[in-house]
């Protein structure tokens, strides 16, 4: 799939990301694809719901820019509800749009370990087990279903193995494995270890520290310079708490809203809610917590019943296009190549042209930027209208 330029072939790597918000160790991770071969490096990035269900801390737009200004050549949006779906949906999204491209020659990915087939074969483990009776045997223990699946996946593979899904980090690479085994198995993939500090850890190695950690500090006013490479002094910082009047009504008002949640968290939820015991979104994921249920899949099912049912749209994962958030220079080699070479996806900047080809996609992507904005405390936005403004010279 490499891309020729003066008769010479290119390596394209393609990294699934939410860089939310980019960071240095999102910059380490570019750089070290580089070192390990790649010419150019494409971003396919979560919109602005993201996978921990919940509002990006920055629009789409600037994180795209910043990541352009970072290292990345070319950024395209992994729209929702791929973005704020689980691991494996949320792989599928991303290498799907990577492989549809036609000019991705490998994915690279951070991990806890680097070592390439011990996590293709966790990934082929993973497969197996999914349908292992053990993992529902021990979510009735009271456990959620990853930590399930790595107790499983330890009493019948060993230790060695199961350590690779006890880290989110591992837990998506294997996703990605998985997903270019199905989607497109001649991609390769470059694994790149992660540098200094764990996952959603609240400590800082050097200039290096979690998006986790640094949006706790961006949100409480405490300062992030030196943890990310440019100033955020003037952009508006998003909170799904300023949404949870909005979400909280809805909920309340649809009867049906919750009803494609599992049955313990509709009615969990729907307890919670009417007993007007919380008063943030926040506050309702917590309260709802439950051991066999991970906080984050708590946040997704209850926004994504916010938003099926302000949307009237069913969270279908449809078709995908290509939306093109931010690109540089060498971008836009890479989207001419794109243009000769790609299997039949719809790429564009202009979201009013992406429309024709996935028009309830197109509708989520709006509703989703303008529920971002609205947690900036901005006024209500319109992607179809927007001019692009992400060519970074």
């Amino acid at each position: 799939m490499s891309i020729t330029l003066n008769g010479e072939k290119k390596n394209v790597a393609a990294i699934i990301s939410e860089y939310n918000p980019f960071h240095n160790g999102h910059r380490f991770h570019i750089d070290e694809t580089r070192r390990k071969g790649a010419d150019f490096v494409i971003a396919i990035m979560s919109g602005n719901i993201v996978q921990r269900g919940e509002t990006a801390i920055f629009d789409k737009h600037f994180r795209a820019r910043q990541a352009v200004i970072g290292g990345c050549d070319l950024v395209i949006e992994l729209p929702y509800p791929y973005s704020g779906a689980c691991a494996e949906m949320f792989a599928k999204g991303g290498i799907s749009i990577a492989d549809r491209l036609g000019i991705t020659d490998c994915i690279s990915f951070g991990c806890e370990s680097d070592e390439a087939g011990l996590l293709k074969k966790a990934a082929g483990i993973a497969g197996e087990t999914k349908t292992e009776p053990m993992v529902a045997e021990l979510m009735k223990t009271g456990i959620s279903y990853p930590a399930a699946v790595s107790e499983a996946v330890r009493k019948l593979y060993g230790d060695e193995v199961s350590c690779c899904f006890e880290n989110p980090n591992n837990t998506l690479a294997i996703e990605y494995i998985k997903a270019i085994n199905e989607i497109c198995p001649d991609i390769g993939i470059i694994p790149i270890k992660r540098k200094g500090i764990a996952h959603d850890s609240g400590e800082i190695s050097g200039n290096i520290a979690s998006a986790s950690h640094i949006r706790s500090k961006i949100r409480s006013g405490e300062g992030v310079k030196g943890l990310i490479p440019y100033d955020i002094k003037n952009e508006p910082v998003g909170d799904v708490d300023r949404l949870s009047d909005m979400i909280f009504t809805v909920l309340l008002s649809d009867k049906c809203s919750l009803s494609k949640i599992p049955q313990e968290l509709e009615i969990r939820t729907r307890e919670v809610l009417e007993s007007g015991g919380v008063t943030t979104f926040s506050g309702l994921v917590d309260a709802v917590k439950s051991k066999n249920y991970t906080r984050a899949r708590i946040s997704r099912e209850i926004i994504s019943s916010f938003i099926r049912s302000v949307s009237r749209a069913e969270l279908i994962y449809g078709d995908l296009y290509a939306r093109v958030l931010a690109f540089n220079e060498s971008g836009r080699l890479l989207l001419r190549a794109i243009d000769e070479n790609n299997k039949g996806i719809a790429v564009s900047a202009s979201l009013s042209e992406l429309r024709k080809s996935n028009p309830m996609l197109a509708e989520l992507d709006n509703l989703t930027s303008r529920l971002q904005a609205l947690s900036c405390g901005m006024g209500i936005t319109n992607e179809f209208t927007r001019k692009f403004g992400g060519f970074i010279r």
